[in-house]
C-alpha cells in the first residue's frame, strides 16, 4: 500500500482536527498508506456529503431522534435514508426495515429492525469509531431526575428539589 494517500474529510471549527489527523496515522504507521487532511465549513461540507463527493473516509455523528433502533438504521445505510451519504443499498435491510414498521407490536418490530441492523453491522458500510457515555449522579435531596436520550441531557427543567 506503499505509495498511497488517502484523504480524510471533516468540518471545520469543531475540534475534529486531532482526532482525524491522530486516526489517519494510526493507519499510516500501520497500512503505510499516507495521508492529507481536508476540512471545509459546516454548510460547504453538508454540500459536499449530499452531493457524494468526498473521495475518501469522512467524519460524521449521529444523535438519536426517538429511541428506537430504527432511528440509527433507516437515515444512515437505508436505501435512500436522509443521512445516507455514502450510497449503501440492501434491499434484504430494507424490507426488514419495513417489517419493523409494519409489525403488530413494538417489541416486533424492534426485533426487525436489530435483524437490519445486524446486516449492517456485516457489511459494515460506514465504520462506528465510538459512541459516547454520560455519567449521571443524584442524591436524596432532589427528585425527578431522568435522562432525556433524545437530547443527550439530564432533564434539568423536571428536577424538583426536595425538602
Amino acid at each position: 500500500m506503499e505509495g498511497m494517500t488517502a484523504t480524510y474529510y471533516f468540518n471545520a471549527d469543531a475540534g475534529h482536527d486531532q482526532w482525524v489527523e491522530a486516526a489517519a496515522r494510526q493507519i499510516q504507521e500501520n497500512l503505510g498508506i499516507d495521508y492529507e487532511l481536508q476540512s471545509t465549513e459546516w454548510a460547504q461540507y453538508l454540500e459536499l456529503l449530499d452531493k457524494q463527493e468526498f473521495t475518501g473516509p469522512f467524519r460524521l455523528g449521529w444523535g438519536m431522534d426517538y429511541p428506537s433502533p430504527e432511528n440509527y438504521i433507516r437515515p444512515i445505510v437505508g436505501t435512500g435514508g436522509d443521512s445516507n451519504y455514502t450510497g449503501y443499498s440492501n434491499p434484504q435491510l430494507d424490507e426488514l426495515l419495513v417489517q419493523g414498521d409494519r409489525a403488530a407490536t413494538l417489541e416486533e418490530g424492534i426485533e426487525s429492525y436489530q435483524q437490519a441492523g445486524d446486516i449492517a453491522l456485516e457489511e459494515m458500510p460506514i465504520l462506528p469509531m465510538w459512541s459516547g457515555v454520560t455519567a449521571i449522579a443524584s442524591s436524596d435531596e432532589v427528585g425527578d431526575v431522568r435522562y432525556d436520550v433524545t437530547e443527550g441531557d439530564i432533564a434539568y427543567g423536571e428536577v424538583t428539589v426536595v425538602q
